[in-house]
């Protein structure tokens, strides 16, 4: 799952500024961007396993039917490293990895649970809400459920079919927050 990767993230994290190894690190010459660069490749890694691992299961179990397992990728890999780039702006708070953890996993969880009121929103207020990456995954998934149910494949070519909110909308919104939380 996902939401392990946010708490252990940020815990990581604040441990290592908890005991000063990133201030050590610096004093023999390591550059910020490195010292970030390190923890993205260690977690894309490892999420990406489970993302091909969930899209392989989607796409061959028939859950999905008439969407596109590249769409289905395309969605939680964005998603993967948009909550890794949260995990990163969320770690800059907090001095205690057990509080980092604590809080990580519960704002992304209490995030995910503002779906519930933000499905019936008009397509504005479903753009405002998907700066929460889980609130940008779960519409877009949203849309791609209910779109193959009624029959019509999902596809990258149909990703902005139908006006308003879509699964394009989503996958724009989740590139917005890397970079919104990645800065």
């Amino acid at each position: 799952g996902f939401f392990p990767v946010v708490q252990s993230l940020a815990v990581s994290l604040v441990t290592e500024k908890e005991k000063g190894r990133k201030v050590y690190l610096q004093i023999l010459g390591l550059r910020t961007s490195p010292f970030w660069l390190s923890w993205a490749i260690i977690y894309c890694s490892l999420i990406t396993l489970s993302v091909i691992v969930m899209t392989v299961l989607l796409s061959t179990t028939g859950t999905l039917s008439n969407v596109n397992g590249g769409v289905v990728f395309l969605l939680l890999f964005l998603f993967s490293f948009a909550i890794i780039s949260v995990s990163f702006c969320m770690s800059t708070f907090f001095k205690k990895p057990k509080v980092a953890g604590l809080v990580c996993g519960l704002v992304t969880i209490g995030a995910t649970l503002l779906f519930y009121a933000a499905r019936n929103a008009s397509a504005l207020g479903k753009y405002l809400v998907s700066i929460l990456p889980p609130l940008a995954v779960t519409l877009g998934a949203d849309y791609m459920i209910n779109r193959a149910a009624t029959g019509e494949e999902v596809s990258i070519s149909t990703m902005f079919a139908g006006g308003g909110y879509t699964l394009g909308s989503a996958v724009v919104m989740l590139l917005v927050d890397i970079v919104l939380f990645g800065i």
